[in-house]
């Protein structure tokens, strides 16, 4: 029976890779051939990575599957590597805690309206406790969770990564992460907090916000029975790639707005503050939901367009006509009740600083802030980021690597350059706890790496500034393209219920002959 089950494992693989194999023949023969755009900046390995994951986002389900489909794949339990410690538990908010109403006071004071907030209750939640083993576990030996023996093998036991996964808001999940943050947890030689958090479309906005925040107060605050003690907010740092990194910098912004509004939440049966954290780090962070900066807002010239060589992530327009099966999570009433036409939030949020933390108009000096990026399709988003945080004085670290794609460092973790922005986000890390201090013209800065040569330049603040753009063209972009993509999901909608009839239509005329 053992035999039956690795030939079903290989018939299994053979039919996701074989119609696959076409594209890559075709990407591999002009890599080799130096004939692709990218030969200067990727290693064949790499070549065959990108095409492999660009050719099968490029091929949508026909038809169309349930979103909750796609999300089992991505959040199904795999073996903890041999030089990884895990620890899975589970924590609660307490009874009386009001996060949600603080959230939902928050949301309307940032400009957000109250009646296109979605009631999303606190729950129950896990995560993982992940570390970076010394010493790798020999071949055969049980990986078992073991709480004070991971941090009796970690060297530094005051700082911690509360680390945030990325996935769209509606995928994946800390078990397709723990590679990355068991590389970031090498580095810094620190343990990280990786949540579960809730994921829509069954819990949008401001679900995962909600379950971030209860996160960081369960290592600022730990209720009885705990695995670990109290963490100072001083040596926590949010970090988190793609909308994890999203959500890294919305919740530096909730934190920013309960220290100037001077609001406690309640916790465990006390009113507690929600401090500001040592520092954010984000790779590849999804800052800006709409992705305005490409044709989507009547923009070509931007990173949404020119960028699509060198990342495999689907064009925002296309993204707009790729629908789900209806299902119990996404639904046309639940769409409508809801007032959603992208997964993670409500239209009328989508331009609230709190969902796309690129229109915040105020930024806290105290927070030092961390930002890698490739030549992918959220680059110029990234770029007027690191614009506005320079500008406002908030001590900032970008890094820029050419010709890379979204989240590198993560998918081509044997480059140079993942291993580049690894180091890079693990010194900031580092330096924003205080493990390891260094100067800031040593720190702070933004510059461009060759991911081969690893050459560093310096960016200029005109480059950072993204074609010249103003703060409120910007917002107006963001406008335009969550309409325009409004549209186009409609338009695609109906068209498939239009196809479906037609369908139904042939179906019964071939049963009548």
């Amino acid at each position: 029976m053992a035999g039956v089950g690795r030939d079903t494992s290989k018939t299994a693989m053979l039919k996701l890779v074989l119609p696959h194999v076409p594209h890559l023949l075709l990407r591999s023969s002009a890599h080799l051939l130096r004939l692709s755009s990218t030969s200067q900046y990727w290693d064949f390995k790499s070549t065959l990575t990108v095409e492999f994951i660009r050719s099968m986002l490029a091929t949508p389900a026909n038809p169309p599957v349930p979103i909750e489909k796609h999300q089992r794949h991505t959040t199904k339990p795999t073996p903890v590597a041999a030089n990884t410690w895990c620890v899975p538990i589970n924590y609660s908010p307490s009874e009386d805690f009001d996060g949600e109403a603080r959230i939902r006071d928050a949301i309307v004071a940032l400009g957000g309206e109250e009646d296109a907030i979605l009631v999303t209750p606190a729950a129950e939640l896990s995560g993982e406790w992940i570390s970076y083993r010394s010493s790798p576990l020999p071949s055969n030996t049980p990986n078992v969770p073991d709480y004070p023996a991971l941090l009796a093998n970690t060297e530094e036991k005051e700082a911690v990564v509360l680390y945030l996964h990325g996935g769209a808001y509606c995928l994946c999940d800390p078990h397709t992460h723990r590679p990355a943050v068991a590389r970031l947890c090498k580095s810094t030689k620190t343990r990280a907090f990786v949540p579960r958090y809730r994921l829509a479309p069954q819990s949008a906005f401001p679900g995962p916000l909600l379950d971030a925040l209860v996160s960081y107060l369960f290592l600022l605050y730990p209720p009885p029975g705990s695995l670990h003690d109290p963490i100072p907010a001083e040596k926590i740092v949010f970090a988190g790639d793609s909308a994890g990194g999203n959500l890294s910098l919305s919740l530096l912004l909730l934190t920013q707005y309960f220290k100037r509004a001077g609001i406690p939440v309640s916790w465990y049966g006390r009113s507690v503050s929600v401090p500001l954290p040592a520092g954010v780090a984000g790779s590849s962070a999804w800052c800006e939901i709409s992705r305005c900066f490409g044709s989507l807002a009547s923009f070509p010239q931007g990173s949404e367009d020119t960028c699509q060589p060198s990342d495999y992530l689907p064009c925002a327009v296309e993204s707009a006509k790729v629908g789900f099966a209806e299902s119990p999570g996404w639904n046309e009433q639940l769409r409508k009740e809801k007032g959603m036409t992208q997964l993670y939030a409500p239209d009328k949020l989508m331009a609230h600083p709190l969902v796309s933390p690129l229109l915040s108009e105020t930024w806290d000096k105290e927070v030092p802030v961390y930002l890698s990026i490739g030549d992918e399709r959220l680059r110029d988003s990234n770029l007027f980021l690191a614009h506005r945080l320079l500008e406002a004085g908030v001590p900032t670290r970008f890094e820029w690597y050419e010709g890379m794609p979204h989240v590198f460092p993560a998918i081509l973790m044997h480059t140079e350059a993942a291993r580049q922005a690894w180091e890079g986000m693990a010194g900031f890390v580092c330096h924003a706890t205080g493990v390891e201090t260094k100067s800031a013209q040593e720190m702070w800065g933004a510059w461009k790496w060759h991911p081969k040569t690893l050459q560093r330049t310096a960016v200029e603040a005109e480059e950072l500034k993204c074609y010249d753009l103003e703060f409120h063209q910007v917002r107006e972009m963001v406008r335009t393209a969550i309409v325009r993509f409004r549209e186009l999901f409609k338009e695609a909608q109906e068209g498939r219920r239009v196809a479906e009839r037609v369908g139904a239509v042939e179906g019964a005329a071939r049963a009548r002959i």
